[in-house]
């Protein structure tokens, strides 16, 4: 029964199955315990109350359940990616400015661009190939 009251201090605090193994496991630093020839422990609760209390602050509490916080970083890190992507989209679908020096190169750009949008591309830049490679360049 004490067990069970411990354990629902822990759970209380936040904490799954999952953290409580690993506190028994590692230490805070997450360095893992050696076992290696332990003849084992007399008390259950015991050996729960040494492995629970070596992650616990200054003051008593347990901080915050490391798989909680595993979570909201992955979240965060799923955000900034997120974002990023949305960036990336963003700037490829940005209008492209092509720069044109004079009335003749604006005259040119508009054949070229005509001729691109009938004839395609290719036939475009053979007979513009200034002007397609300013819209390839930009």
């Amino acid at each position: 029964m004490l067990l069970v009251k411990h354990l629902g201090k822990i759970f209380a605090a936040g904490w799954c199955v999952q953290d409580v193994i690993r506190a028994l496991e590692q230490d805070s630093e997450g360095i893992v315990y050696q076992t290696r020839g332990a003849g084992g422990m007399r008390s259950i609760l015991a050996w729960l109350h040494i492995r629970v209390n070596a992650w616990k602050h200054d003051d008593g509490t347990l901080p915050p359940s490391p798989t909680h916080i595993r979570r909201k970083q992955a979240e965060a890190e799923r955000e900034r990616l997120i974002a990023q992507q949305k960036q990336i989209l963003e700037e490829m679908n940005r209008p492209k400015v092509v720069p044109v020096r004079g009335l003749s190169q604006v005259r040119l750009m508009r054949e070229y661009l005509k001729v691109k949008r009938f004839k395609g591309a290719v036939e475009a830049a053979r007979l513009y190939p200034e002007q397609a490679q300013l819209v390839e360049g930009s």
